[in-house]
């Protein structure tokens, strides 16, 4: 009681908040993060003014690499500052907001400017004025000229107090080139040292267009964002599936430093709609192999709820190590054991030969952000896109939690490093092709070609089987010369061991060599084909042959189901 009584009895004052001038030198010395960023406000400045073309200059004047000495000019024809009244309010004061007869393009903070103050001691030259600003010597003091003769526009003469040359950028062409990229897009003209830098947007050619902007899809390198032709930021192409470039044909609601979006920025919010819409368009299409980025978009998408388990269940979005694809329809009936590992890895690779287990790229938890066990990893996604636990649990997904193994207990337990022979059932139709035609030669000694996984392309026990490693049969192009004549040679060189070359070390010693000369010498009558060249040419073309064969046998197979099916709907026996 005693307190509220003081509350009604106590002095009231009204007062307002303030900022100290560190805090704006603060402000002004961080606002731009490179020296390209700052010449971008400058010429915006000028475009805003009316200007029908800015000109940047840049002079080393023979300032060494981090040393100053080296100047920046910019000078536009635009109305300048006609009034010693508008330099107090829109150059000597920050903040300043903007009136609604301006033309305001990029206008939305009355801070730009201090950009290039942070970079170089300004000297600004407009109608009869000049202003001349040194923060790095002066702080917020500056000096005001006026009565000088009249100049058209505004001239801005930067003398650095670094040169960029040497020490954040490697020569010229890379300042310029960084430039360059601030202004791409720009209506109007720009140049840098006499040379014109940017296209108009309105005279480039896109992809689509609305109200809102221009859009560009599965270009460049990243997904970049411009704001009315002025450079803001980029994204990642797994952000949007793709690289691309969209440029505002209205302002876009940006921070402080021009260098992000807000997220309640309604154009942008529209502009990514147009965006995902085209992603999805391309991505939904289950007989399309996805690109990695379409394929990580796809499924952040699913994450945040924003696309559907039900839309997406038959694309390619998951990718073993291998680089397989599989849809998640595909890794629900996985009915063997699977587990995560590194992309590339060749032990991973066998595993998945053999069917013993289904090895997914590991990269895939990183992209996700996923953090919980890996054995969650399926149900997490799903049931984030929309796809109810009844409903999990009804097609089988936690069952597949329980067929995950770490992939360190999965390697422990596989034997990679002597041969194994791959059982006929899970040979591959070119495989079972490739030694149907090998063995039918008969010019092996007895030897059974078999198919298997191990250190090397081909061995052999010196007597009873010659292997060749499935690895190395894929990296064969075997209908071609080239490719049939390896694998011959390779088969000769089997032949001439009379050991077993299954173990980490065999010899090649003088016998080796000689029987392998003789062997590859053999002409017609003890070879059963002739020359091993003759032999390279009759493989290529039986394997060609066998090719053209099986496609026949299956399109008649084809036939003769859909006659079948045809006569059981029509009730025909």
């Amino acid at each position: 009681m005693e307190t509220a009584e003081m509350e009604t009895t106590g002095v009231k004052e009204t007062r307002t908040l303030k900022m100290h001038t560190e805090l704006l030198l603060t402000n002004i010395n961080r606002q731009a993060g490179d020296l390209q960023k700052a010449i971008l406000e400058g010429v915006m400045n000028g475009l805003e003014a009316n200007a029908d073309y800015v000109k940047i200059n840049f002079s080393e004047n023979g300032a060494m690499g981090g040393k100053p000495g080296s100047k920046l000019t910019i000078v536009d024809n635009g109305h300048g500052i006609s009034s010693v009244q508008e330099i107090y309010n829109f150059f000597e004061m920050f903040g300043t907001p903007h009136s609604e007869n301006e033309n305001m393009i990029w206008k939305q903070f009355r801070m730009g400017r201090g950009q290039l103050f942070s970079y170089g001691k300004n000297i600004w030259r407009t109608s009869t004025f000049k202003m001349v600003v040194d923060i790095k010597e002066r702080g917020l003091d500056y000096d005001l000229w006026s009565g000088l003769p009249h100049v058209d526009g505004c001239t801005i003469e930067v003398e650095l107090y670094k040169n960029p040359i040497g020490s954040t950028h490697n020569s010229l062409d890379v300042l310029k080139a960084s430039v360059k990229k601030q202004v791409q897009f720009i209506e109007g003209l720009i140049y840098f040292d006499g040379e014109r830098i940017n296209t108009p947007a309105s005279e480039c050619k896109w992809d689509c267009e609305d109200d809102d902007a221009y859009y560009l899809f599965n270009a460049g390198i990243n997904f970049e964002i411009y704001n009315l032709g002025a450079y803001v930021t980029y994204y990642s192409p797994t952000t949007f599936g793709m690289p691309g470039v969209v440029v505002s044909k209205k302002q876009l609601k940006v921070n402080f430093a021009r260098n992000a979006i807000q997220g309640d920025c309604e154009i942008w919010q529209r502009a990514q709609e147009v965006v995902r819409e085209n992603r999805i368009k391309k991505t939904y299409n289950p007989r399309r192999r996805l690109n990695v980025h379409e394929k990580t978009a796809t499924m952040t998408g699913m994450r945040d709820g924003m696309e559907t388990y039900n839309d997406c269940k038959n694309l390619g979005l998951l990718t073993t190590t291998s680089d397989k694809t599989l849809s998640l329809a595909a890794v629900k009936r996985i009915g063997c054991y699977w587990t995560f590992a590194e992309k590339g890895n060749r032990l991973a690779d066998k595993m998945m030969q053999e069917g013993l287990a289904i090895c997914f790229d590991e990269d895939v938890l990183t992209d996700l952000e996923f953090s919980s066990h890996p054995s969650e990893f399926f149900t997490w996604l799903v049931q984030r896109s929309g796809l109810d636990r009844t409903s999990i649990q009804r097609q089988n997904w936690r069952t597949l939690e329980s067929l995950y193994v770490p992939f360190d207990k999965l390697s422990s337990n596989f034997d990679h490093k002597s041969g194994r022979m791959i059982p006929t059932d899970k040979q591959t139709v070119v495989e079972k092709r490739v030694i149907s035609i090998l063995n039918n030669f008969g010019c092996w000694e007895g030897r059974r070609i078999c198919i298997g996984i191990g250190n090397f392309d081909a061995w052999t026990d010196g007597n009873s089987y010659i292997t060749l490693n499935r690895d190395y049969l894929k990296r064969l192009r075997l209908a071609s010369p080239s490719g049939a004549a390896s694998l011959i040679f390779t088969m000769l060189h089997e032949l001439a061991h009379d050991e077993d070359t299954s173990k980490e070390t065999h010899c090649h010693g003088y016998e080796f060599y000689s029987r392998f000369h003789d062997i590859s010498r053999q002409h017609e009558g003890n070879f059963g084909y002739g020359s091993p060249f003759m032999l390279v040419a009759t493989f290529a073309s039986k394997l060609n042959q066998s090719r053209i064969l099986k496609r026949y046998e299956d399109r008649m197979e084809r036939d003769r189901k859909a006659e079948e099916k045809k006569k059981a709907k029509l009730g025909i026996d």
